[in-house]
């Protein structure tokens, strides 16, 4: 099986040698990154590539489980351990035998269940709730956090010993705004996965505009958020809500972050989010305040602000024109309502010519330049010169084919080839828009 670790950018090419170079170890590992970034996919990844890929790879989640139960969830109980206890339960680290433990959100973890970790670590042996008795498990341990275990450990929060043994080997998986390329490779293969999850469905294919588009947007949510607009478009198949959607949510951010910055310090004026996004600086919250202490705070806020950001690198621009450049030009680049030529309202059209219209003169038997004969004319223009295709029904089919790739030409071009609107303003099917544009070889513009 395939990495399921999608992208061409350095980061990822560089995950994807450090996992083939460190599977067969079975090393401790510890996976860093954003909250969406793909930690479990890189973890799925390393036991696939490992000995271990035939035994079970087993996963909790130390965040979603209080600390008594996650106790038992990964040690299990025996018979009468406590009220309710009816059976002996099997913990995550049998479960995991011979094969891999995946502890995510580790940094959740409470302080007082992590020297038992380090125990196991350590030693192998565990012993259930309720029980004296000692079971050896031999686990792999794969870790990974979207939190800072170096700042927890000085707050007295993380354990040192523990985080020096997790952390043998670890993989930081970058935001997705830091690997923009990949974008269109995830799109395409989220895309795929869900149509053959959902065959009954249909997803228009993004064009160049909206590709572009979603490379501009910082993405908060990393790939998970990702996943969650092409999920959507199972349902609305429509890119124009997708990109307004991205354009409310950057939006909401700008104006949260706003809002926050009222609390924070001079140096945290300029920092990007909890997630790593980036807004503007202006925000309705920030500037309600009419008062003149308010006036000034906000001068002097700004101040500090553009000071922080002018000792930054001069090659890293600033959240907030990264996010207003994405604004502009989204709003730049608009889609275009599709608008048909309208019906001449004078006179009667014939072939593209109102009548009256003056026609140039041509001697009688020339073949003009333009004309559907000439793809039948092998050299000249007699009729010993016609090709063997010579018929009333090929010309017929090739006058039909030539009409209809104007006029699908001519509407995906005005809804930024929009597959999904055009095959409604053209009254097809969409598969039979589709199947069009590949008999006809229509391909968008540059």
């Amino acid at each position: 099986m395939t990495s399921p670790i999608i992208g061409q950018s350095r980061q990822i090419v560089e995950i994807r040698d450090l996992i083939k170079n460190v599977a067969d170890t079975c090393l401790n590992i510890l996976i860093t990154g954003e909250t969406g970034v793909g930690k479990g996919v890189v973890a799925s990844s390393l036991h696939e590539a490992s000995p271990r890929k035939s035994r079970p790879l087993v996963t909790v989640n130390c965040a979603a489980l209080p600390e008594t139960l996650l106790e038992s969830e990964l040690y299990g109980y025996s018979k009468g351990a406590f009220t309710g206890a009816m059976k002996t339960r099997r913990g995550k680290f049998q479960m995991a035998d011979k094969g891999v433990l995946f502890l995510d959100e580790i940094g959740d973890m409470p302080i007082s269940l992590q020297s038992k970790i380090l125990h196991v670590l350590q030693t192998g042996l565990f012993s259930p709730l309720g029980s004296d008795q000692e079971i050896r498990s031999d686990v792999w341990l794969i870790a990974a956090t979207n939190q800072d275990l170096e700042a927890k450990i000085e707050k007295r929060e993380f354990r040192a010993d523990l985080f020096y043994r997790l952390n043998i080997i670890k993989i930081e998986i970058p935001p997705l705004r830091e690997r923009r390329d990949d974008i269109p490779l995830l799109v395409d293969h989220y895309i795929s996965q869900y149509l053959s999850q959902y065959p009954a469905r249909e997803i228009e294919l993004p064009d160049s505009k909206v590709l572009d588009k979603l490379m501009q947007f910082p993405w908060p949510g990393n790939i998970r958020q990702l996943q969650n607009i092409i999920k959507k478009q199972l349902v609305v198949n429509d890119w124009n809500a997708v990109i307004e959607e991205l354009a409310h949510d950057a939006a909401s951010h700008e104006s949260h972050s706003g809002a926050s910055k009222d609390n924070t310090n001079v140096v945290g004026a300029d920092r990007r989010n909890s997630s790593g996004a980036s807004f503007d600086d202006k925000s309705p919250s920030t500037e309600r305040d009419g008062t003149g202490a308010g006036r000034e705070r906000r001068q002097g806020r700004r101040k500090s602000d553009e000071s922080v950001r002018k000792t930054r690198e001069g090659s890293k621009r600033s959240d907030a024109e990264e996010r207003r450049d994405w604004k502009e030009r989204r709003d730049a680049e608009e889609l275009s309502d599709c608008t048909l030529p309208q019906k001449a309202t004078k006179g009667k059209v014939y072939h593209g010519r109102r009548a009256g219209d003056v026609k140039p003169r041509r001697r009688k038997g020339d073949i003009p330049g333009d004309s559907i004969l000439n793809e039948f004319l092998v050299d000249g223009d007699s009729l010993d010169s016609l090709n063997r295709e010579f018929s009333l029904g090929n010309i017929k089919k090739k006058v039909i084919s030539r009409v209809e790739s104007e006029v699908i030409q001519y509407v995906l071009d005005k809804t930024a080839w929009n597959r999904s609107k055009a095959s409604k303003i053209l009254k097809v099917s969409y598969k039979t828009l589709l199947t069009k544009i590949t008999e006809l070889n229509l391909e968008p513009p540059d």
